[in-house]
Formats: structure tokens, C-alpha cells, sequence
């Protein structure tokens, strides 16, 4: 991949940190050269220092990279564990590691969301996708540790898969503790919180599904209420916010778009404010958000996704949408507006349960 600041907190970086982190060992993170990826490295080399970023040409033929295999040839002797991204035929390069160096470790966290990952390995769309994954499946018996980011996505692999039985481990994308305790040791209150809910990231995506969000909108009663929809918002999409102002003209001060947020800690900065987090999304890998969210005290408003399933069904802290249901939807909001005691019993237990459960350093003790 190209490192990006989108990439920062996600488990491309995190898990390598916390291994590091908790067992001290040395990590090395390769990945394409591109502009975007020395830039980030520019302006980010203090705060992750410990870091030792190899940029590897690109020179691809179909999905290959040839500079990756020439790496891998010349290095894999010194790889003690290598870990990757994704379950797919573009990461095959985990087969070459491991022919090379059948006695070490190769972990693979999967990145899965079950309703779309379904048709890939439970239920192929068509003849050459079943031929693909089939193989890629047989391969997998060579992974030493599979992880996987829902419960309900690990049982199916369980179930229709065998080879996958005794090497997946469940593995949610949460949040860097360390950064957080450091950036933000106090955390405000419910009573310190504004009255605002907030939603993140590629607004106006087809996947993230706003139209939703904003037909909802439309008949909420706001009360002293008011929704950020924050950074960044897709070029195609503007025409729908004329469209929902011009219909709406009175929820310009409810209603608020950011546009561009560069700075992490500014992004932190509207969950630490918020009491509710939404995601109206049509499907959804398992988001940094969401744990993110949850650290600062969010109740959260969920599509109905994989994940969503399993993290709200066991914990409690917060509801399920129908997908494209604009109606459940306003009636959900429309009743935490209306009920604030609901949200205020629940702020403190979602923040405990976090601090306790989703940090990534506890997670790789796992």
C-alpha cells in the first residue's frame, strides 16, 4: 500500500506498533514509493519515530509486483514474522515467504466485512472467482495466524471453511491507547459534552450512504440539537447538500459540514464533543471510527453491518439501522433527542468498556 495519514491509525501501522510496543521486538514496514507516501513520512517522522520505512519501487504485471517478489527473495531469511493485509490473490506474496521460509511465522489479518466477503469465499459470484479462491483457500493452510475483525464473519469462515479452524483469531480494529491517553488524558464528561452528533469520513461515497442521512434530517426536530458531518466530501455529492438546504433552509445552523480536517487531533476533537456517532453505511470493513468513537463516550447509530451486529448485540452501546431505512432512522435520533437519560446511563459504561477491552496493546496479548 502507500502510507498515507488515512493509514496512521489503522492496522497496517497499529499492529506492527504494538507488537512493538508490548514485546520490543524490531518492525519494518515496506511499502509502494509514491509522493503521497514521503510526504507523509515528511511531516510525520517525530511522531512515529520508531518506524523503519522501506519504499519499494512499483512495477506491477496484472496484480504482481515485481520489486516485492526481488524484496521478499533477497529478505525473507531475516523475516521472523511477516504480517499483511488482506486476504486476496494480490497478496499472494505471503506464498513465496513461506516456501522460502517455511519455519517462520506469517499472520495475515483479513480486514473482512461478511456480507461482502460472502460472495468471495462462501458463495462465488461466478466460475472464475470460485476457481481463484479456491486455490487461495487451499493455500491457507500454510498461515500460522489468521485474524479476522467480526465474530459473526469468523464462525462463518469456521463453518464452511476447515482450513480455517484452528488458525483464525478475532482481531477488531480499535484505537492506539498510548496516543490517546497521551493526547487526550481527560476525556469530557457527559455534563462537559455539546448536544451534537457526528458522522466521519468519504462523505458521499455510495458506501457511506449520506442521501440517507440527510433525507432523515429533513423531519428531525432539533431541540438545541445539531449534526457535523465531517471531511472529506465527495465533488458529486455537494449537489444533494444545495439540495437539501434549498428544501431546508432553516437547518443551516443544525446541520454543519467541515469540509477539509487535516489534523488528527482536530478530527478527536468532534468526538470528544459529541454524544452520538453514526454511520449509515450500505457495507463496511470494520472502521477505526467506530472504536474511536467509543473512547470518547459516543453512543453509537449503526447500519446494519457485520460488525455492527456484533459489537452492539453484545455490548449494548447503542442501536441498529435498517439499511436505506431514512424512517428508522429519524425515529431512532428523533428518541435520543428526546430521551437524554438514555444517553447519560450509557456514556460512562461505553468509555469503561473500551479503556478495558479495545486498546491494541491488550488486543495482541491476546
Amino acid at each position: 500500500f502507500c502510507i498515507t495519514e488515512a493509514h496512521a491509525f489503522k492496522p497496517e501501522i497499529q499492529i506492527p506498533y504494538a507488537f512493538k510496543r508490548v514485546y520490543n521486538i524490531d518492525v519494518e514496514i515496506y511499502c509502494v514509493k509514491s509522493i503521497s507516501s514521503w510526504y507523509w513520512w515528511a511531516q510525520n517522522i517525530k511522531n512515529y519515530g520508531w518506524i523503519k520505512i522501506n519504499f519499494l519501487k512499483s512495477f506491477r504485471i496484472w496484480f504482481i509486483n515485481i520489486y516485492t517478489i526481488l524484496f521478499l527473495i533477497k529478505n525473507s531469511k531475516r523475516i521472523d514474522i511477516l504480517y499483511m493485509m488482506h486476504l486476496k490473490p494480490s497478496t499472494i506474496y505471503w506464498i513465496l515467504y513461506k516456501f522460502l521460509n517455511p519455519k517462520w511465522k506469517l499472520y495475515i489479518s483479513t480486514d473482512f466485512d461478511s456480507k461482502v466477503n460472502e460472495k468471495r469465499y462462501i458463495k462465488p459470484t461466478t466460475i472464475f472467482k470460485a476457481i481463484i479462491y479456491k486455490v487461495l483457500v487451499s493455500l491457507i493452510k500454510k498461515c500460522d495466524c489468521i485474524s479476522t475483525e467480526t465474530r459473526i464473519w469468523k464462525e462463518k469462515l469456521e463453518n464452511y471453511i476447515k482450513e480455517f479452524k484452528n488458525k483464525l483469531v478475532y482481531m477488531p480494529s480499535w484505537f492506539n491507547d498510548e496516543y490517546l491517553f497521551r493526547e487526550f488524558p481527560s476525556i469530557k464528561s457527559y455534563k462537559e459534552k455539546e448536544n451534537i452528533m457526528i458522522t466521519v469520513w468519504r462523505i458521499g461515497t455510495y458506501q457511506k450512504n449520506n442521501e440517507m442521512l440527510l433525507k432523515s434530517l429533513e423531519w428531525i426536530d432539533f431541540k438545541d440539537r445539531k449534526v457535523y458531518i465531517i471531511w472529506p466530501i465527495e465533488k458529486k455529492f455537494e449537489n444533494k447538500i444545495k439540495w437539501f438546504f434549498n428544501k431546508r433552509p432553516d437547518l443551516t445552523n443544525k446541520v454543519i459540514f467541515t469540509w477539509s480536517i487535516y489534523n488528527k487531533d482536530e478530527l478527536f476533537d468532534y468526538y470528544n464533543r459529541a454524544k452520538i456517532f453514526c454511520l449509515t453505511s450500505r457495507w463496511e470493513w470494520f472502521p477505526i471510527t467506530y472504536g474511536e468513537a467509543v473512547y470518547f463516550w459516543n453512543y453509537l447509530l449503526l447500519s446494519d453491518i457485520s460488525w455492527a451486529e456484533d459489537m452492539i448485540d453484545s455490548w449494548k452501546n447503542g442501536e441498529i439501522i435498517k439499511n436505506d431505512d431514512y424512517l428508522w432512522f429519524r425515529e431512532c435520533f428523533q428518541r435520543l433527542i428526546d430521551n437524554e437519560e438514555k444517553l447519560k446511563n450509557k456514556s460512562e459504561e461505553i468509555h469503561r468498556f473500551a479503556v478495558e477491552n479495545m486498546p491494541w496493546s491488550k488486543l495482541i496479548k491476546k
